[in-house]
């Protein structure tokens, strides 16, 4: 008996792994909502959301002009570089599709059309090529380096009008452009692997309740801003990345992030206070 109960739980632990969630389908009939999302229109003419604090509501069929009148009946948090499958306002019906999402990987999108030029990527020395198993693809991959606090691999998007967008890529970074090609708003330039491996069953849940009750700082945990106000990046300093939110009065609140992880958020982005910087617990 012992014997088929720890199974069970192995098993559904390792189920848990395989089926990760990558959609959301209307459950009620009603209109559709956002909130705080900002969007940009890709090539293929698709919504995808470019921020990580936006809310997809569905309401009531009770419109009152522009404002939306009816009793809320479902909530979803849209994920950064999800893409959308229905506009604000829209009428849904039960099983429609609302919202797709790659549950297996982070994305770094950009947010204007224009040229990629690569900074600080140096094949042989921080970046190598690596073949996907699956499709056969060859992808450049950014690595650890020696001459690692000298150089910072990211990748500038410069726009017909002159506006440049600087993306940073961490370490384990798939870059999916190459140097000098147009990118389309809405585009990815490099794909970073979730970690999605980690056992979920009893037995991977038991250190996590220790930490709780011993009142431990969780592993890998999240760096929140703790006031509103725009990103701001700095220099590299042992190995840790100084990540500056200015307020509108002009106050800088630093915080120093491990120089190989993904930061959340762009350089010129404005966040709210309890945004996470970094993904973590």
């Amino acid at each position: 008996m012992k014997f088929t109960t720890m199974r069970t739980f192995h098993v559904g632990g390792t189920a848990s792994r395989v089926s990760e969630q990558s959609k959301h389908e209307a459950t009620n009939k009603g209109i559709v909502q956002f909130v705080n999302v900002t969007t940009v229109t890709n090539k293929e003419g698709n919504l995808v959301v470019v921020n990580r604090n936006g809310k997809l509501l569905i309401h009531d069929e009770n419109l009152v002009g522009d404002a939306v009148q009816g009793r809320e009946k479902e909530r979803y948090a849209l994920v950064y570089g999800s893409t959308l499958k229905v506009h604000d306002g829209q009428h849904v019906e039960p099983g429609q599709p609302l919202v797709e999402w790659d549950p297996f990987t982070s994305a770094i999108l950009t947010e204007v059309g224009g040229k990629v030029n690569f900074k600080d990527i140096v094949e042989g020395e921080n970046v190598r090529e690596e073949t996907d198993r699956v499709t056969g693809r060859t992808q450049m991959v950014i690595v650890e380096s020696a001459g690692a606090e000298k150089r910072t691999p990211q990748v500038t998007v410069k726009g017909k009008k002159g506006d440049e967008r600087k993306y940073l890529l961490p370490t384990g970074a798939h870059v999916m452009v190459t140097n000098g090609t147009d990118v389309y708003p809405g585009d990815i330039l490099a794909k970073i692997p979730r970690a999605t491996t980690k056992t979920k069953d009893i037995t991977g849940g038991l250190p996590r309740v220790v930490e709780l009750f011993e009142a431990r700082h969780p592993r890998d945990k999240a760096i929140i801003t703790e006031v509103d106000g725009v990103i701001r990046y700095g220099s590299v300093v042992k190995g840790m990345r100084k990540v500056m939110v200015e307020t509108d009065e002009g106050m800088q609140y630093e915080y120093s992030v491990p120089r190989t992880t993904h930061v959340n958020v762009q350089e010129g982005e404005r966040v709210r206070a309890g945004d996470p910087l970094i993904d973590g617990p």
